[in-house]
């Protein structure tokens, strides 16, 4: 792999964490060193998920949602990924959306397939679940507002997102 594309990897995953943690005011960084080959670390540290992130003109989130439950501590595994001047997508286990977002809310649990939903659905339920009590929800997203963030991924001209 190139000096660029790991470059663009670098950045889209700073990008999935600087968004996760000014959605829920906590600590969550891009594993520094997870890119040395077989690296037990997600490519982002976050609380309760197992954050993979690829981006480029190809991403096979399917790949990397394998990659990510072999290497895995046992935490849900999320893959944030992002094809070239197209929004940012998350793909997890329906199970796992079915946890963040309380059963109750939908009828009934499935554990079934694949599931992917646009980041900033997932960033909206990650933030419901894992915000600290003194971040409002409400206030994060208007942060994101502002520095633009909830635009990244939409392929806006000046884009920086990975």
């Amino acid at each position: 792999m190139g000096k660029r594309s790991r470059d663009k990897g670098a950045r889209h995953e700073r990008w999935v964490a600087r968004t996760l943690a000014d959605a829920t005011g906590l600590d969550i960084r891009r594993t520094a060193g997870q890119c040395r080959q077989g690296s037990d670390a997600p490519d982002v540290e976050a609380p309760g998920v197992w954050l993979e992130c690829k981006v480029g003109a190809r991403p096979d989130p399917v790949k990397a949602y394998t990659q990510g439950i072999q290497a895995s501590d046992g935490r849900p595994v999320v893959v944030v990924w992002k094809k070239d001047r197209h929004a940012a997508q998350a793909t997890l286990r329906l199970r796992t959306l079915t946890t963040l977002w309380p059963v109750e809310r939908i009828g009934h649990e499935l554990d079934g397939p694949l599931v992917t939903l646009p980041f900033d659905a997932f960033v909206g339920l990650y933030a419901s679940v894992y915000a600290t009590q003194d971040q409002d929800p409400e206030e994060a997203a208007r942060t994101r507002e502002i520095r633009g963030l909830s635009g990244m991924g939409r392929g806006v001209k000046g884009n920086r997102g990975g």
